[in-house]
């Protein structure tokens, strides 16, 4: 098929539009709305199967299409856009649709996750439940490198592109009016191409098919394996360790975390033989168990070995020695020490100012110490907001030519380094403040517990962190030394009496990024108690908990905070408390915006969870858990009124999209005015699922007139009517297409919803 240009495409949807809208003035029906064309999938649509038969990779993709001569089609969709819910919930589950597509080798591509996590604790796949075949992490790790490739700079979904056997662009279809163009363009992208025969996959013996790429074959080896013998099991590990560097990786994976020892042990062998990029993180999976020394070495040799020709194998590698070390550049055992149980060190405002009034007489004498002493004054007057701006500034450079002359006198040690640090950071020489920070590490502290402390080690951290990044972004490779440094440093930091939330944070993200989920799990884990009433904190340690105990888990974990608190003080609300237990509860983090707060949010992300896996009801029980958090947090602090009244909006909204997509109008009308009633502010805010409460009121409208019940559209009428015209226009990317934009449509924004 000769290629079509893609505004030829969008020039053809417009006139189909047009066409269809012409139709539809001679017909005694009305025109059809979007809301009427991408009409939402129902509770019964969500739960058929998704019926597109994906490949898990594009390496995947690209060998199944050469085996079988179809070309490629990339599907790209987005939670919470009115034609992508359409397409996933209700055409990718219709057969028709599925035989279309079929003519084609088929990826996905969502940066959304569907699921917590991709594999269970015995390494089984958890299918995405939205798109079916693959996990969410495969559909979201194919959308960057299709981006880079073929997206050229537009981030917009629905959108099919086919290439060609040439691995070009035949048609790349968006912002279509209708689905008609679309499966058009999918029908005759093949019309012209030879037939190709059937492969009968079925036939073939389960061995031969260990190594082919095929998602069908891929799931029948796994299934095999599942339910197989030992001998089966053992049969089937054989021929992926002969198959050597190209191993089947969710095969192994299911060997390596099998509970037969023996089986998870020849599996461990086969991965440390492997050369494949995908088995990169199941070697560092692997190794967050205990393993004997040699199957250690081995599998650290393969990280090794891919290490150069892969940056996350060789990062892999210098974490997992990295963290295993101690520090070279900080005794971090002298500096536990030395804070344990220490107060923060507050400075002496008397002798700050006799310093400062004997600054001539310091100078004149050039007494090193001296000169070292009046450096700091003259630096906590420039900081302590009790002078004005042009003062400060006048301040911190006296600061700066007392410290120079003591560096003239011959000042040394942690004192001048600790101020230099400072000094600069305050300057706003950010580097050179890194740099001081680094020389000071070389010397045993004065005063750890001081706040000037706490700002060197923090630097220090800082300095180590973005030598990791830099090396990092350069491919170059970087000392194992330096995270050990990082990772001491933060444990620190931890303890100071001046250490805060957002180092804890700091030091888990990192962790996390590095790949070393275990260790930023227990950092996580010390920073909530230190730091119980701080959402980054809470909100880490949500999507944690989700991801290694699912949402039922993390809920519970949440209840059982509460419980524990409760008991400790006796609270239940303001009504039967006085203000002494309310400020006895703000030290556990219960106080403003506190513990119910944190948890009625987690209940939302819960209903979500349940949502996406397509259990309704769990769902619903989850948002009224929520909602009753809600009150309460409500009743015990006045303060928490507005965090709970926006949850409360989600939660609302949650049900009335729930009750909407299982046909109870009348439920769903009386949740959707409550989430308005809520809180009016927050009925557009987007949630978990990418959508509103006005997106939910919309089509919810739209299906209420067309059934013919007017007092339902009444209702809903006058609901939206009380709401600031301005929430019910459509989203930015939604406005705008073929009729509006000629050219190439705009990327569409993020839509994120924060807590």
């Amino acid at each position: 098929m000769p290629r079509i240009h893609r505004t030829v495409l969008l020039a053809l949807a417009l006139l189909a539009s047009l066409s269809s809208s012409l139709s539809a003035q001679d017909a005694p029906t009305t025109r059809v709305n979007r809301e009427q064309m991408w009409f939402a999938p129902t509770a019964e649509d969500w739960a058929k199967p998704c019926l597109i038969r994906w490949q898990r990779t594009w390496e995947d993709a690209q060998a199944v299409s050469k085996e079988t001569g179809k070309p490629i089609l990339i599907c790209v969709n987005m939670d919470g856009e009115i034609a992508s819910e359409h397409y996933a919930g209700v055409r990718y589950r219709r057969p028709e649709t599925a035989g279309l597509y079929d003519a084609y080798t088929c990826v996905i591509a969502s940066t959304y996750r569907h699921t917590p996590r991709d594999h269970d604790e015995q390494g089984r796949r958890i299918p995405c439940p939205r798109f079916g075949t693959v996990t969410c992490g495969e559909h979201i790790s194919i959308e960057p490198f299709l981006f880079e490739r073929y997206f050229e700079g537009v981030r917009v979904a629905p959108r099919h592109i086919m290439l060609g056997d040439d691995g070009k662009e035949a048609y790349d279809v968006y912002y279509a009016w209708d689905t008609d163009s679309v499966f058009k363009a999918i029908k005759d992208g093949v019309a012209d191409r030879p037939k190709q025969p059937p492969i009968n996959r079925a036939d073939r013996p389960v061995l031969d098919r260990v190594l082919s790429r095929e998602s069908s074959d891929r799931e029948a080896v796994e299934s095999a394996f599942l339910t197989g013998d030992k001998d089966t099991r053992a049969a089937l590990l054989k021929k992926v360790a002969e198959a050597g560097g190209d191993a089947n990786v969710d095969l192994l994976r299911l060997g390596v975390f099998s509970l037969d020892a023996e089986l998870a042990k020849a599996s461990r062998e086969s991965l440390a033989k492997s050369t494949s990029e995908s088995a990169v993180e199941l070697i560092s999976d692997a190794m967050r168990t205990a393993l004997p020394p040699d199957e250690r070495n081995a599998l650290m040799g393969a990280l090794d070995r891919m290490g150069g020709s892969s940056d996350r194998a060789r990062t892999l590698s210098v974490v997992h020695r990295g963290l295993s070390g101690r520090s070279p550049a900080l005794d971090a055992a002298s500096w536990t020490r030395a804070l344990e149980g220490a107060a923060p060190e507050f400075v002496d405002e008397a002798v700050v100012a006799d310093t400062v009034a004997r600054a001539e007489a310091i100078l004149a004498a050039k007494d090193a110490d001296a000169l070292v002493g009046l450096a700091a004054a003259h630096l906590h007057q420039a900081t302590s907001g009790t002078l004005a701006a042009e003062a400060s500034v006048a301040a911190l450079g006296k600061a700066r030519a007392s410290l120079s002359a003591a560096a003239a006198a011959g000042a040394s040690g942690w004192r001048p380094s600790e101020l230099d640090a400072a000094i600069a950071w305050y300057e706003g020489e950010v580097a050179a403040a890194r740099k001081a920070a680094e020389a000071a590490m070389a010397f045993a502290p004065i005063a750890p517990e001081s706040w000037n402390a706490m700002l060197v080690l923090g630097l220090f951290t800082e300095a180590r962190q973005q030598a990791i990044l830099r090396a990092t972004r350069r491919k170059e490779a970087w000392p194992g030394e330096w995270l050990a440094d990082v990772h001491a440093a933060y444990a620190i930091l931890a303890k100071h009496p001046f250490g805060n939330a957002d180092q804890v944070a700091g030091h888990y993200d990192f962790l996390k990024w590095l790949g070393a989920k275990g260790q930023a799990f227990a950092v996580l884990e010390t920073g909530i108690l230190k730091f119980p009433n701080t959402w980054a904190l809470h909100d880490r340690y949500r999507s944690q908990l989700v991801e290694d105990r699912g949402p039922d888990g993390m809920e519970a974990q949440y209840a059982t905070l509460i419980a524990e608190r409760d008991a400790s003080t006796g609270v239940r609300t303001t009504r039967d408390v006085g203000n002494a237990v309310l400020g006895q509860l703000a030290a556990k983090g219960g106080g403003p915006r506190g513990l119910e707060t944190y948890a009625a949010f987690g209940s939302i992300i819960a209903a979500e969870a349940h949502r996406k896996a397509n259990a309704p009801e769990k769902a619903v029980a989850s948002y009224e858990r929520a909602l009753a958090l809600c009150d309460r947090a409500m009743n015990l602090d006045p303060l928490a009124e507005a965090a709970a009244r926006r949850f409360m909006t989600f939660a609302f909204g949650g049900i009335a999209r729930i009750r909407f997509e299982t046909n109870d109008f009348p439920k769903a009308t009386d949740a959707i005015l409550a989430a308005f009633d809520a809180s009016p502010p927050n009925a557009n805010e987007l949630d978990g699922m990418n959508l509103s409460a006005v997106d939910t009121a919309k089509q919810l409208l739209t299906r209420v007139k067309d059934k013919g019940m007017v007092g339902l559209a009444s209702r809903i009428d006058a609901g939206l009517a009380k709401l600031d015209p301005k929430q019910l226009e459509l989203p930015a990317y939604e406005r705008g297409g073929p009729a509006s934009r000629p050219q190439r449509a705009a990327s569409r924004p993020a839509r994120r919803r924060n807590g």
